[in-house]
């Protein structure tokens, strides 16, 4: 906190790292046609990415709106992968493009 000034500067540089390890393994395990073992490993860091979504939206947004490439991932994910996957990346995108609560 004394490095960036404030708690809620130190949360958004702590939830951007999070979100761009987390989604940056997202994306690599998603590129194929997951295995079980990598399905799980997938849906690790997407609840991780869904936990900043949905108690710190603002921050999602931003790191939404820096990563030109994530919606449409998100979109695409939500239609190719297991049904098991889905309803996490729906609530992703619905956290990426709705005002927060």
């Amino acid at each position: 906190m004394f490095l960036c000034g404030s708690k809620e500067k130190y949360r958004q540089s702590r939830d951007l790292h999070a979100l761009e390890f987390h989604m940056g393994r997202a994306t690599t395990l998603a590129a194929d046609s997951p295995a079980y073992d990598q399905l799980v490993q997938l849906m690790e860091h997407l609840k991780a990415c869904l936990e900043v979504a949905t108690s710190r939206a603002a921050n999602w947004q931003n790191f939404c709106l820096s990563s030109e490439p994530l919606v449409p991932f998100l979109f695409r994910a939500s239609c190719s992968l297991d049904e098991g996957v889905c309803p996490t990346l729906l609530q992703l995108l619905q956290n990426a493009v709705c005002r927060p609560r």
